[in-house]
Formats: structure tokens, C-alpha cells, sequence
């Protein structure tokens, strides 16, 4: 298979070789790879793989900053490259989770806690609750035990409600018995507070 004869094919090959794990193939490489496949998913001709392969290369390139000692703002562009065609209005919980991956990655570079929370403020007030549970626990448990350690008891309190109303919201979606108990302990740590 080569880029000539079966572009689609030679592209979703150099995106999964691009998106395998760090340990596998070296970032270096995975980036390369990643390169290669967007000079095919151009957003005109394949739009989803384009962002999808645009979402592969923030992380790839999160994980490449992450070993740098300076920040590199590539990660942050192919995050918003992606949020192109996975809009808020189309791809909800898409767009979250990588408005939620910038957001880690500037708490990570800026060091700035108050930044990450707001920008997680943002992105709950975003997304339901109900379509999108697990998601909104993960958003606000980490909200919320921020707020705790800044010592701000009532906005923790507010944000681990939601937490506790998304957990509830995971189990009455579950019929059988152990699973729910499953949740529940799962997040004891969150019952704690």
C-alpha cells in the first residue's frame, strides 16, 4: 500500500502508526506519521479523519511539551484545529474533551490552578449532565478538589453536588444491582467530602 495507489488506506495506516502509544514508537516518529496522514485527510476531502487525525497530533504534541522545558503551543493549535469540525453544537462531549485536553495542558505549562479552573467552569456550563455523566464527574471532582485545597469550601461543595448528581445519574442508568454498587465504590472518595 503506498500513498499513490491507495491514499485513504496508506493515510489510516500513517495515522494509527502516528497514534500508537509513546512506548511503541517514538514521538518523533508518531508525529511524523501523523504529518503524513493530514496531507491526506485534508478537512475539504475526509473532514472527521482531519480532525480526528488533528486531535491525534495535540495529544502527540502535549506529550512532546511535556518533555521539553519550554511550552510548545503546537499541541493547543491541532486541539483547535479539531474543534473545527467537532463544534460544540455537532460533537458536544467531543469538543469538551478536547477543551478539557488545552486546559490541561496550560494548567501544566502556565502552572496557573485559578486558568484550569475557570477553563473547567467553561466547559461544565457547556455540557448536560445527563448526556454526558462520567464526563462531567471527571470535570467536576477535579474542579472541586482544587477548590477544596484553595480553601474555597462553598464553590467545592457546589461542584461536588454535581459530581454526587452524576454519579447518581450513572447508576440510575444501570439496572442491575452490583453494577451500581460498582459506581458507588468506585468514587467512595468523593462520599468523603
Amino acid at each position: 500500500c503506498n500513498r499513490d495507489t491507495q491514499p485513504y488506506d496508506w493515510a489510516k495506516i500513517q495515522k494509527h502508526l502516528g497514534s500508537s502509544s509513546a512506548n511503541k514508537i517514538r514521538l518523533e516518529e508518531r508525529i511524523e506519521f501523523l504529518n503524513n496522514a493530514i496531507t491526506v485527510f485534508t478537512r475539504e476531502t475526509y473532514p472527521l479523519e482531519w480532525a480526528s487525525t488533528n486531535a491525534s497530533l495535540g495529544i502527540a504534541y502535549s506529550e512532546y511539551s511535556k518533555f521539553g522545558s519550554e511550552r510548545d503551543e503546537k499541541y493547543e493549535f491541532h486541539y483547535r484545529q479539531a474543534q473545527e469540525v467537532f463544534t460544540y453544537s455537532e460533537y458536544p462531549e467531543v469538543w469538551a474533551e478536547l477543551e478539557h485536553n488545552i486546559s490541561v495542558g496550560s494548567h501544566l505549562f502556565l502552572h496557573d490552578p485559578k486558568v484550569y479552573n475557570e477553563q473547567l467552569r467553561k466547559i461544565l456550563g457547556a455540557i448536560k449532565l445527563s448526556n454526558y455523566p462520567s464526563f462531567v464527574l471527571k470535570l467536576s471532582n477535579s474542579l472541586a478538589e482544587d477548590l477544596y485545597r484553595e480553601l474555597n469550601f462553598s464553590e467545592a461543595r457546589y461542584y461536588y453536588a454535581i459530581s454526587h448528581e452524576a454519579i447518581e445519574s450513572m447508576r440510575g442508568r444501570i439496572t442491575r444491582k452490583d453494577a451500581k454498587q460498582k459506581i458507588v465504590d468506585e468514587n467512595s472518595s468523593l462520599y468523603e467530602n
